[in-house]
């Protein structure tokens, strides 16, 4: 089961966990630098490498490509963006396991559409039908929490490196994915 949201809001939100740690522990993951220029250094170098190793031609970014641009353009551990690359990711799990084993959902649907995600589990599991509706299966939106000390121009270079990668992840949905709320999700439909 694999539940993919958002990848900016996703890396701002850990950076905010770090944020809120010993300015040492932010500063060690930004080598020293600024989130801000990090980010925009990461998404410059990631890009450059990604586009030079790309097959002639492919629109796709391979595992192979993907693990050496994450480490040689950010060194892996430290790598901001390289985690949010969705596409290649599933596409490694996809080397191992065949896409019937799989689960593929947009995290905003666990809190809008709780009831049709309980139901995917179910059938996908094999499970029993569950109870009617719990309060457990209410719709909630949290989406909001805790990413607001970034400025627009770190929220804006992050979606803009992002948006051709995405591109990728929604063609993966379209294939493995349940029908559901992921389809209206912004960021699987630029």
């Amino acid at each position: 089961i694999a539940a993919r949201a958002r990848p900016e809001s996703r890396k701002l939100k850990h950076a905010n966990a770090l944020h809120n740690r010993p300015s040492a522990e932010l500063a060690a993951y930004v080598n020293g630098s600024s989130f801000g220029r990090k980010v925009k250094d990461e998404a410059a170098e990631l890009q450059r490498c990604l586009l030079g190793r790309r097959a002639r031609g492919s629109i796709e970014t391979t595992v192979e490509d993907w693990q050496a641009c994450t480490t040689l353009a950010c060194n892996w551990l430290e790598c901001i963006l390289g985690g949010g690359l969705y596409a290649p990711q599933i596409r490694s799990w996809l080397q191992h396991f065949e896409p019937l084993q799989f689960l593929l959902l947009e995290s905003s649907q666990l809190a809008t559409e709780p009831l049709h995600v309980a139901h995917q589990l179910r059938r996908h599991l094999g499970w029993p039908p569950p109870f009617a509706n719990s309060p457990l299966l209410i719709a909630r939106d949290n989406s909001s929490v805790g990413v607001h000390f970034f400025s627009e121009q770190v929220r804006q270079t992050m979606r803009d490196f992002y948006a051709d990668h995405n591109k990728e992840v929604r063609h993966l949905f379209d294939r493995m994915a349940v029908p559901g709320s992921w389809q209206h999700a912004a960021w699987l439909n630029l």
